[in-house]
């Protein structure tokens, strides 16, 4: 469950959010950037 968490997590920061400050599973805030899916 966890490690489904967290990569579902890491999906929302890389492809969900454009740009903005977000805080991930870990309770890190982190600066999201526009990117484009590869």
């Amino acid at each position: 469950m966890a490690d489904s968490a967290a990569s579902l997590e890491y999906l929302h920061l890389v492809y969900l959010i454009p740009e903005g400050v977000h805080t991930d599973h870990q309770g890190v805030i982190k600066t999201t950037m526009r990117m484009t899916p590869p």
